[in-house]
Formats: C-alpha cells, sequence, structure tokens
C-alpha cells in the first residue's frame, strides 16, 4: 500500500487495512479484533438466526475455524448473505441494460464472498460467471446465472427475521 493510500485511510479514521492476497492466519486475528454487528442487530439484541441446512452448516463451520467463534461465524454469515442482494441486482440489471462491466463488478464481489465463506462450489458457479462478464458474453452469462442466482436466493431465504 502507498503512502497516499495509508493517509487516505487515516484520514477515514481506519486503523488498520487488509491486503490481497489475504493469509487465513491474519483474516482470523483481524476478524477476533472487530466487533460484528449486524443489521437489526442493535434493536433485536442479536443478530437473526439462521436456519440450519448442510450448505449453511459447512459456511459456519468454516467461518468459526477462522474466527474462532461461533457467534461471530454467524454475524458474518448473516453479513456476508445480506450482502449479496445488491450484487445480484447489479448483475440483474446489467444483463437487463447490455452492461458487462457491471456485471463483471458485481461478480466479483461474490466471487470472493463466496470463496471466504468456504462454498467452493459457489464460488466456482461465481467464477465462471464473472469470466463470462469480463469476456463480455452476455448471452451465456444469461444463460447461466439463474442458476446461481437460485442458489444466492435460497440461502437468503434460509434467513429467518
Amino acid at each position: 500500500m502507498g503512502s497516499g493510500e495509508r493517509l487516505s485511510a487515516q484520514a477515514e479514521r481506519i486503523d488498520e487495512l487488509l491486503t490481497k492476497p489475504l493469509p487465513l492466519a491474519q483474516l482470523a486475528k483481524a476478524l477476533q479484533a472487530v466487533p460484528l454487528l449486524t443489521a437489526g442487530a442493535a434493536e433485536a439484541g442479536s443478530p437473526p438466526v439462521l436456519v440450519a441446512s448442510p450448505r449453511r452448516a459447512a459456511m459456519l463451520r468454516h467461518l468459526a475455524e477462522l474466527s474462532g467463534s461461533a457467534e461471530a461465524a454467524q454475524a458474518l454469515l448473516t453479513e456476508f448473505i445480506q450482502s449479496f442482494a445488491p450484487e445480484r441486482a447489479q448483475t440483474q440489471a446489467g444483463l437487463l441494460h447490455g452492461d458487462a462491466q457491471a456485471c463483471q463488478h458485481a461478480l466479483h464481489r461474490l466471487k470472493g464472498a463466496l470463496a471466504a465463506l468456504g462454498d467452493e462450489a459457489l464460488h466456482q458457479q461465481a467464477a465462471a460467471a464473472h469470466l463470462l462478464a469480463r469476456r463480455g458474453l452476455l448471452a451465456e452469462l444469461a444463460a447461466a446465472w439463474p442458476a446461481l442466482d437460485t442458489e444466492l436466493q435460497q440461502l437468503a431465504d434460509g434467513m429467518a427475521p
């Protein structure tokens, strides 16, 4: 990171930045140092509860290994799943308007989030969709997108209010 980036981060009151590639031990240490708060947690007193499914259970185990805490893992998974909505919407809008770059940016973020969650199958689906967008193959992306979008919706639907 350059000195300009560091100064900009300090001006934004960012104490520490993590850059890619990020070793898992460094990520785990950073996660343990950050207080986690999910949307609505302050009002309700606790994060939303995730309904059990094999996919979510595997993601929770992966995140618990990284964070060292089942509670932190649940909060992280909730945050990740909630963050999928704007990326899904941006991908859909990009497909609707023929904007491969918008799709590429959204799918890049989804791909990274799914890798962090440890779901190799979904990560590979997102990586393949991202590659289609990067190559400007919107017709192929439009054919592949519904399968990935359905999987992401199923994850979102598993969240209890």
